[in-house]
């Protein structure tokens, strides 16, 4: 969050959508769902469209909670979002997608 704040204030870099699935991807190892859906709701505060590349992350984010704490709950989540992300977005998942559900 820190490095996102002094790209902003300090070098005034905006952000993309490449920094974001970075960041998105980084919760997603640390297991850290939560923050991962705030960055994922944070592209879309700044009017930046997520690509199948976000939507992945996001989904990735769900399935690699669910299978390492076993809760079937998230599983379902991250299949929720693939749906979300096809047919509310008409975004084409790719073969990233879907192997991020197996």
């Amino acid at each position: 969050e820190r490095i996102l704040e002094s790209m902003l204030q300090k070098e005034g870099i905006e952000p993309d959508a490449i920094t974001f699935n970075s960041l998105i991807d980084a919760c997603a190892q640390l297991g850290d769902v939560e923050r991962a859906s705030r960055w994922f709701d944070e592209i879309q505060r700044l009017g930046l469209r997520p690509t199948v590349e976000t939507w992945s992350a996001l989904i990735n984010a769900r399935a690699k909670r669910g299978k390492a704490t076993r809760d079937r709950k998230q599983i379902m989540e991250a299949e929720k979002i693939l749906e979300s992300m096809f047919k509310e977005e008409g975004i084409e998942p790719n073969v990233i997608t879907f192997n991020t559900l197996i």
